[in-house]
């Protein structure tokens, strides 16, 4: 049974499909969505203690999504690897990403098994421009 699904967004192109996703699917398992404000590990550009942007996209889930639960949070680091390492922590079962295009020499055996800890990974496909 799933319960908590976690999902972050960032500047990367996709977070938005991939939190729109995350909420369909929170809502149709009545689970907490666990939505994380990923910012880089250290950005000088950013005021101390400065609100987060993302704030209205949360506006507009909560509207789209009425009757969902939302916890929302902000985490420095980067993408995957920081959204896996919270998994655990925040108790997520479910983490939801946006597809990110690897080089295949990139690709090692294993990786994403290693990454992701054995928690279970939705990969929202990149929306293709026609």
């Amino acid at each position: 049974m799933i319960e908590a699904i976690l999902v972050g967004i960032d500047e990367r192109r996709g977070w938005a499909q991939a939190l729109q996703t995350a909420g369909e699917l929170a809502q149709a398992c009545r689970a907490t969505l666990i939505v994380v404000d990923l910012r880089p590990a250290l950005d000088p550009n950013e005021p101390p203690g400065g609100a987060s942007d993302d704030v209205d996209h949360l506006d507009v889930l909560a509207q789209r999504f009425p009757d969902l639960m939302v916890r929302a949070m902000t985490a420095r680091g980067h993408g995957g690897h920081t959204l896996f390492a919270l998994a655990p922590k925040v108790g997520a079962d479910l983490v939801v990403v946006p597809e990110v295009v690897v080089q295949p020499r990139w690709r090692r055996p294993g990786v994403e098994r290693r990454l992701t800890g054995g928690c279970p990974v939705v990969v929202v496909p990149a929306q293709r421009e026609h």
